[in-house]
């Protein structure tokens, strides 16, 4: 199965999916997979899985594998590319939403054979022409040829690569070696294994494998069209030769005057069987699309690419048929109203952000001349909101992140950073470091024994308490049985008696807190092996700016809930609503959900398991049918994430691609002592709309 890896919270770089699914198209692979999601974080929602998703989806994918599952988060492990797609993140339990999403996904997209008829020549021998120069030279050393200007051929590349998708021509690329081997032309057309392709485009080159040379010269003499924009190449593997004249030259071969002009001359000679128009009557660039034919349906899905914008356009498929739209979410269909036009079936479109849709186009029904039904108007009723009652799911949690630490009977060290200080204490030790995430995997020397093993520590955390909580309070700690533990000198006599979060932080009943000044410490005979992380006071609490235990309130705002006392709350918030109907027989009740933050969402209506809300997107909700005249009761959960628990907490930079150890250990000028924190909960008003049933 042919694969790649593809990293961070990111759709541009479609060079490496295109080149895949090339690969797989001729060769006749029926699935392709991805490696995706690493280094995204602890944040990452279910809108961004969707968003990298279907854009690799709709360029060739079908298969998605997940960076990555982690067994333990126990010391370094939380910090190794996080997200987790395991238990040990608290939204597992809704994880199902996006597994059927794609698997429905990956089912439509792996049948029947996708259609692509313009073949791009890939620059890859280009590439090492440019590379092919003494590079033990001085200016060359260590940096393996001409980076900078590599690097800008690359982006170059890369942008007529979104250029052509955006334009909505689907294509292949053909790679060189690839083309040698199972290359050829039949009548006017080159095909490359179980490919054919009506036109090939030769973009900036420098070179040409003579393979490539000749197997483009039979395929213009048989009647193909070669277009060129850029530079057109000087030399056959690597050497100048005038012999390349005899392609340039030829009368079917037709250089252009910039990428730009590409699309125009495709046009003539290979209409496009998906436009998408926006309503300047432009190709709607931030949409993309997979044609793929099987024997009784064409199938089109389509997808915004656009994080932040929806866009209204005009969607048409070359054919006639019968449309469905098959949702992916609910794995529900339903007929499309379209109409036949020249040739196409014309549907207006509205997409979200984040959005997709998948149409099915019958081969054996006809589709009527006519218009498209009008949908009914929607009417406001009342609006949700901006306060809510509210139920946790987990207790609260404070992360205890900066301590001090005592080696044997030393004074105690001033107050740091939990890691930062079993950093020094392991210096003194003589150990070997454990804070990052290194090359050389510890499992080859973390249970070696030490001399130093078994040398007395402790450390100490000092929180403060304004309300003291009137329930139990815990603490979260990794590898509790190995320590002792004493909250304002008092021996906790507890042991560890069940886990938070993840089966290595065991949670013990702690002695009842005191108002002002709480210390606990926690002492151990420290071993070569010991990982000393964060720790976690957990119960029913809320906690203030100055992160001191406070009295919950009976209501949440909406807003970030990390300034209403849950700065680290790793959990879900359900916000309870009354909703009076008046009736409820002749007309049908929408929710429209206001801005939030949210992995994802769960809406109940009168203690109906009731809709999914993962995205955007996904924001109106039919209610009508769990509504009774009178009053309901809507509950909306806004689930959280493990960011604002497992960090990074101090990182003065935000909005990083990249999330890795070194991320959580930020110092100098991209530290701060400030908690840097992701918010969460509903933003804005929630809308209630009503549409008389006899216009739907």
């Amino acid at each position: 199965m042919p694969g790649i890896d593809t990293l961070c919270e990111q759709t541009n770089e479609s060079l490496s999916i295109k080149e895949v699914s090339s690969v797989a198209h001729q060769y006749g692979k029926k699935k392709v997979i991805t490696e995706t999601y690493g280094v995204t974080g602890w944040a990452f929602s279910f809108e961004g899985r969707k968003w990298i998703g279907d854009w690799q989806f709709v360029l060739g994918v079908n298969v998605l594998t997940h960076h990555l599952a982690l067994y333990t988060l126990r010391g370094c492990r939380k910090r190794d590319y996080p997200p987790s797609f395991n238990y040990n993140v608290n939204w597992w339990e809704h994880n199902h939403v996006m597994e059927d999403y794609f698997a429905r996904l990956g089912s439509v997209l792996s049948e029947g054979h996708v259609v692509r008829d313009v073949l791009v020549i890939h620059p890859a021998a280009s590439v090492w022409a440019k590379l092919g120069k003494d590079v033990q030279a001085a200016q060359w050393r260590n940096q393996g040829g001409n980076s900078e200007e590599l690097s800008h051929y690359s982006l170059a590349f890369n942008d007529f690569i979104r250029q052509l998708l955006g334009e909505h021509y689907d294509f292949d690329l053909g790679d060189e070696l690839i083309l040698e081997e199972i290359g050829s032309v039949e009548g006017d057309q080159l095909w490359v294994g179980e490919a054919a392709y009506r036109v090939v485009v030769l973009p900036s080159l420098s070179n040409l494998l003579r393979t490539t040379y000749k197997l483009l010269l039979n395929y213009l003499n048989a009647g193909g069209l070669l277009f060129s924009f850029g530079d057109v190449p000087a030399m056959l593997d690597g050497v100048v030769s005038e012999e390349l004249q005899l392609l340039t030259g030829h009368p079917r071969f037709k250089q252009l005057p910039s990428r730009h002009h590409l699309a125009v001359e495709l046009e003539a000679v290979v209409p496009r069987t998906v436009s998408l128009l926006d309503r300047n009557g432009r190709e709607a660039d931030r949409l993309l699309y997979m044609r793929r034919e099987l024997k009784d349906c064409t199938i089109v899905f389509v997808v915004n690419n656009d994080r932040e914008a929806a866009h209204v356009v005009e969607v048409r498929i070359q054919g006639n048929g019968r449309v469905e739209e098959w949702d992916l979410l609910s794995g529900q269909r339903g007929e499309k109203p379209a109409k036949a036009q020249n040739g196409y079936v014309v549907m207006q479109e509205k997409f979200g952000p984040t959005d997709s849709k998948l149409f099915v186009i019958s081969h054996n029904d006809e589709l009527p001349l006519g218009s498209q039904q009008p949908q009914g108007e929607l009417k406001p009723l009342t609006a949700l909101g901006p306060m809510a009652s509210f139920s946790r799911t987990a207790h609260n949690a404070l992360v205890l992140d900066r301590c001090q630490y005592q080696l044997r009977d030393e004074t105690w060290s001033h107050v740091m950073d939990v890691w930062q200080a079993q950093r020094e204490l392991r210096e003194k030790l003589n150990m070997r470091q454990v804070y990052m995430n290194s090359n050389y995997q510890r499992y080859l020397w973390i249970h070696e024994p030490h001399e130093n093993d078994g040398t007395p520590a402790a450390f100490r955390w000092v929180f403060n308490v304004k309300d003291v909580p009137t329930t139990n309070t815990f603490l979260a700690c990794e590898q509790a049985e190995r320590f002792q533990f004493r909250l304002n000198g008092q021996l906790v006599a507890e042991v560890p008696s069940g886990w938070y979060l993840d089966r290595c932080m065991s949670t013990l009943k702690l002695p009842n807190l005191i108002e002002g000044e709480n210390v606990l410490e926690i002492h151990c005979a420290y071993t070569h092996d010991m990982e000393i992380e964060n720790v976690f006071l957990l119960g029913d609490f809320a906690i203030d700016y100055n992160q001191c235990l406070i009295k919950e309130q009976d209501k949440l705002r909406f807003g970030d809930w990390c300034l209403q006392g849950y700065p680290h709350y790793c959990g879900s918030m359900v916000y309870h609503f009354d909703l009076n109907i008046d009736e409820t027989g002749s007309k049908r009740t929408l929710l429209e959900m206001g801005p939030y933050e949210a992995v994802t969402l769960n809406l109940k209506v009168n203690g109906k398991q009731g809709k999914v809300i993962p995205w955007r997107a996904a924001g109106t909700v039919d209610l009508t049918d769990d509504l009774i005249t009178g009053m309901n009761r809507i509950d909306i959960e806004v689930v959280g994430s493990p960011r604002n628990l497992l960090g990074p907490l101090h990182e003065l930079r935000t909005n990083q691609a990249w999330t890795d150890w070194w991320s959580y250990h930020s110092s100098g000028k991209e530290y701060t002592q400030d908690y840097i924190l992701h918010p969460y909960g509903l933003l804005g008003q929630i809308h209630i709309y009503q549409m008389a049933t006899d216009q739907t």
